[in-house]
């Protein structure tokens, strides 16, 4: 459950607090923040969600670290592809390690 969740024009941010971080579900990392973008048309939408990894978590990263890395990677992010999300024809979803850095 979204620790706090709003709109913003044409984007639907969710933070997520520390303690309850939402599970990724085939991979060992949490969604630490994620948005997602109306096309222009408000038919599809471009997801971003930015994850931590379970072995970042057992190097010493904090779930607070994390989240604030996260919360921050992820407005980087909104505006990056703020653009190519009016296009759109077909929902997408980029996901990003908390680092910035896409997730194949």
């Amino acid at each position: 459950m979204p620790g706090r969740d709003w709109v913003d024009r044409n984007v639907h941010y969710y933070d997520y607090s520390p303690d309850e971080l939402k599970g990724f579900h085939d991979r060992d990392a949490k969604i630490i923040a994620e948005a997602w973008i109306d096309s222009e048309d408000q038919r599809c939408q471009l997801g971003i969600r930015v994850v931590v990894t379970g072995a970042d978590l057992l190097q010493g990263v904090t779930r607070e670290q994390a989240v604030q890395k996260g919360i921050t990677v992820r407005d980087q992010l909104v505006e990056r592809h703020r653009e190519e999300a009016k296009l759109l024809k077909e929902n997408r979803v980029l996901l990003y390690h908390w680092h910035g850095g896409k997730v194949e």
